[in-house]
């Protein structure tokens, strides 16, 4: 199967649309790859010469059983390398459940933290195997999606999460 025709890259591309929806109607211009390879991240975004940052966008719900959301350790281990050599990165949560984009800076998303759930003290960012999670509640709210956008990215459910 072709890259493009997965589940999780329609998925993915339909998330980036909204993000750069929001990014744009906030004034700033959004320059993405025209090179078809790997990428370190989904979009740079400029406003006014003075405001630059790397977008990374993560088209998915936060956890059912805990207060959390997280992506893959590597690429959390790729961003901070980013950072380290200047560029501030912005993560960029796309929940289609909740109908909500949230994210943070990942310095933001970085700092360690403990919430309580259910009755236990839960320790963030919190790693599992190959993920790292960042709790919902140090997330800023960035956007509500657009029905369409909700039901596209519904239809490409790849069972995750």
């Amino acid at each position: 199967m072709k890259w493009e025709n997965k589940k999780e890259v329609k998925k993915g591309n339909i998330g980036e649309v909204a993000v750069e929806r929001f990014l744009e109607e906030q004034g700033f211009v959004v320059y993405k790859t025209t090179t078809d390879a790997p990428h370190p991240f989904d979009m740079l975004c400029v406003k006014d010469k003075n405001t630059v940052f790397a977008a990374e966008i993560k088209t998915k719900p936060k956890r059912t059983h805990y207060p959390d959301t997280g992506f893959n350790y590597t690429h959390y281990e790729d961003y901070l390398r980013m950072q380290k050599k200047g560029f501030s990165v912005h993560v960029f949560f796309v929940d289609e459940k909740e109908g909500v984009i949230y994210g943070n800076t990942l310095d933001k998303l970085s700092e360690k933290c403990t919430i309580e759930h259910e009755g236990d003290k839960l320790e963030y960012p919190k790693r599992e195997k190959h993920i790292i999670y960042f709790p919902i509640c140090n997330m800023e709210f960035i956007d509500y999606l657009e029905e369409y956008e909700i039901n596209s990215i519904k239809e490409q459910y790849t069972g995750s999460y």
